[in-house]
């Protein structure tokens, strides 16, 4: 350490551990910051109505509160029970009865986001959100189609036992291709593929309204939670159906709310947002739904008539 004019001249040793040192608080708030990479390629599944179970690695996981889903959890609903799955961005997915949705990867590509489902069975309504860039996309299979949505756009999509499936453009556009052949649905139309076949052409159609929910908002948070393996899943002799210290879930009783932290108040509002936000957001299931079937009424103008689903 020199003295010179009055200021004191640092060593050039001591002024690159100070440089060191801010470095690393840099990449600390960063680090608070952003999701980690099991953060990013996950989302939350939130149990509507019972019975809503996902299967992990072979294993069925009853799922009675708010859980994290991971890439190549498959999430499915029996003829009661009702299910919404939300990414961090504010998409949802709002899984009917008798369903099945398979998530395939949750990641990015070149900085977009990219999400890839597979839905075998049932009935779904999607939602993306508008905050997404215009690359980023959400990718919709099933045994006749792919679709592909775009942020701000929604559809129906209805899958049957014999994987005919039925889309219905809820809002914006919609991408369907089957067959080498692709068409775009705009809002208020429809198209219906036959496993091997191309799609029909688009007419106008409006998706069935998707079911009402009211449950109790509860802010929990994003990646701690880890679903209940069931009774089935441990075998016959896999002693009590709960872990220590877990109680057994009420059948009779309400779920919980869809919560993902404590900013929003509902999905447009998480949509319209920050997309970093995912694990401070709440999310009102009933404002979804609401926002499905607003979506759902602009395409009545188009034509009375539902498909069949």
């Amino acid at each position: 350490m020199r003295w010179h004019a009055g200021f004191v001249l640092v060593s050039r040793p001591i002024r690159l551990v100070v440089a060191i040192g801010c470095g690393g608080l840099v990449l600390a708030a960063l680090a608070a910051i952003l999701p980690s990479p099991a953060e990013a390629q996950s989302a939350l599944v939130n149990p509507l109505a019972l019975r809503v179970t996902v299967t992990r690695e072979r294993e069925k996981l009853e799922v009675a509160a708010e859980r994290v889903v991971l890439s190549g959890d498959a999430i499915r609903t029996d003829s009661t029970g009702r299910a919404l799955v939300m990414y961090r961005d504010g998409s949802t997915v709002l899984l009917d009865v008798d369903s099945e949705l398979v998530i395939e990867f949750v990641g990015s590509e070149n900085g977009d986001v990219v999400v890839r489902m597979r839905q075998t069975l049932g009935r779904a309504w999607y939602s993306v959100s508008r905050a997404l860039s215009a690359e980023s996309r959400y990718e919709v299979r099933s045994a006749a189609l792919a679709a592909v949505i775009r942020a701000g756009s929604g559809s129906f999509v209805a899958v049957d036992a014999n994987g005919e499936t039925t889309i219905v453009a809820t809002e914006g556009s919609v991408q369907a291709d089957a067959g080498g052949v692709s068409v775009t649905l705009p809002a208020g139309t429809t198209t219906r593929v036959v496993a091997g076949s191309p799609p029909s052409s688009p007419v106008p159609g409006v998706a069935p309204p998707p079911p009402a929910a009211k449950p109790t908002p509860r802010a929990t948070a994003f990646a701690t939670a880890t679903p209940t393996p069931t009774a089935d899943s441990r075998g016959a002799s896999g002693g009590n159906a709960t872990r220590a210290g877990d109680s057994a879930p009420d059948p009779h009783a309400e779920p919980d709310a869809p919560a993902i932290g404590d900013a929003c108040a509902d999905a447009d509002a998480c949509s319209n947002g920050d997309t970093g936000t995912h694990a401070r957001a709440v999310v009102d299931a009933n404002s979804v739904a609401q926002s499905h079937s607003a979506a759902a009424d602009d395409g009545a103008a188009h034509d009375d008539s539902a498909p069949d689903g």
